[in-house]
């Protein structure tokens, strides 16, 4: 904490103080080929404000030295598949619904929005698919954005995206699980906002004519969805689906 004025972030410190060493050992295991002395010990350095040589390194390009090792570990993993010199692009399905029914239901879209983000997306995607990321943008006054970033296979994304009212109609869920949903819906809605990011809010709430009452009753929604009250959006998302503009983008 001294040596960072005590502006260190206390859990990130804490991480860095208990799991460094594990994490080298683990780095040298997999064959990252830090610097030695004559004597056949690691050669550490010092950093600004370190009274203790305790820095690992491979002469002055450790980052290369890792990130090449890890590479090579990665191409001998038989479940892993690289492809280079590959075209990928960003893929987004957009569009909008009525913003009545997007406020009707508000609080249950919010917990959709979770469900698609970490659920369906995620693993058909993200894991699957091989996309740098995706998600699903569900906005106050019905326009909605699903999109994935840096995609190498395009059309099956779209087929993904086009199913989503299917995997709405026929989703599955223990009533631990849509807790957790719910629990971080509820938390989307109450984050600390820096003030560009509140008046942008605040914008959106004031032209869909959301007043402050209107937010506690979607909280009260939000709170008590149901896995029917999921399920029941499937029409309305179907719609939108049949609905929205495509774009595609990328090199």
């Amino acid at each position: 904490f001294v040596a960072g004025g005590f502006e260190n972030d206390p859990v990130s410190t804490e991480i860095l103080a208990n799991e460094a060493k594990i994490d080298i050992e683990r780095l040298i295991e997999l064959g990252v080929d830090f610097d030695k002395m004559a004597d056949g010990n690691y050669h550490r350095t010092l950093e600004g404000g370190h009274s203790k040589h305790r820095i690992f390194h491979h002469k002055d390009a450790t980052g290369f030295e890792i990130e090449t090792t890890l590479i090579e570990r990665v191409k001998e993993l038989e479940n892993v598949t690289i492809l280079e010199n590959s075209t990928v692009c960003n893929v987004t399905l957009a569009g909008r619904i009525a913003p009545d029914i997007m406020q009707q239901y508000r609080g249950h879209f919010i917990v959709l929005e979770q469900i698609l983000n970490y659920e369906y997306l995620w693993q058909n995607v993200r894991v699957m698919g091989g996309a740098y990321d995706c998600a699903a943008n569900l906005r106050y006054d019905g326009f909605i954005t699903i999109a994935s970033v840096r995609d190498p296979h395009i059309k099956e994304t779209l087929d993904v995206f086009h199913n989503i009212s299917t995997f709405i109609r026929n989703l599955s869920l223990t009533e631990r699980e849509l807790t957790q949903y719910i629990i971080g819906a509820y938390n989307n809605m109450t984050l600390v906002l820096n003030p560009v990011e509140s008046a942008a809010i605040d914008i959106s709430k004031t032209l869909c004519n959301i007043t402050y009452e209107s937010v506690v009753n979607i909280r009260k929604q939000l709170i008590n969805t149901t896995l029917s009250d999921i399920r029941n959006l499937a029409d309305i998302f179907e719609d939108y689906i049949n609905n929205t503009s495509v774009i595609v983008s990328g090199n």
